[in-house]
């Protein structure tokens, strides 16, 4: 269930984890931070995968000296990391640690004796707003993290319901211009 590069726990982790933590009765919020490295690709195809290992090492180390009894970091896979947010007293709490969280990624890495800057795109959501069902949390920030990222990057992002709405509309759309391009209309 840990990641051997990031010494980081899983996303099978993530979601045991989050099947215990989400949607416990009392009177705290639960958020779900999706992170995605921003121009991770390019830097990967002018560093090579040396420099890119080290680099996400560098960032798993500076993420989990956030680690607490409340915030729990998991290395998705890529150039992606979850974090659950628990126990908070309310969505000022969560603002915080997220700017943390962005403040720690959003920076300049040596690796090498090169430096690389590195910014990050966070979606968040949370429960009981959102859901009390983490894969549906999960779902809701990773499409908050995208619109993030359309927003021009380095960006942090609520989940707002609209975005699904977005996501849906478009997803239609594009299957229906996929029929029709192979139907030769």
């Amino acid at each position: 269930y840990y990641d051997p590069l990031t010494e980081l726990p899983n996303k099978s982790l993530f979601f045991e984890d989050g099947a215990k933590i989400v949607g416990k009765e009392d009177d705290t919020i639960t958020a779900c931070l999706f992170i995605d490295l921003d121009d991770y690709m390019l830097i990967n195809d002018t560093h090579g995968d040396d420099v890119t290992n080290k680099f996400l090492q560098n960032i798993s180390y500076d993420l989990s000296t956030l680690r607490s009894d409340n915030i729990n970091i998991y290395y998705w896979g890529a150039d992606k990391f979850t974090i659950i947010i628990s126990g908070a007293k309310g969505i000022s709490e969560i603002k915080k640690i997220t700017d943390k969280v962005q403040s720690k990624v959003s920076s300049t890495i040596k690796v090498n004796d090169e430096s690389i800057k590195v910014t990050c795109s966070i979606g968040v959501s949370i429960s009981p707003i959102h859901s009390n069902n983490i894969n549906d949390l999960c779902r809701d920030a990773d499409i908050a993290m995208h619109q993030a990222k359309e927003k021009g990057k380095n960006k942090i992002q609520y989940f707002e319901e609209y975005m699904k709405d977005v996501i849906i509309t478009n997803y239609g759309m594009d299957q229906s211009l996929k029929e029709a391009v192979n139907k030769n209309q």
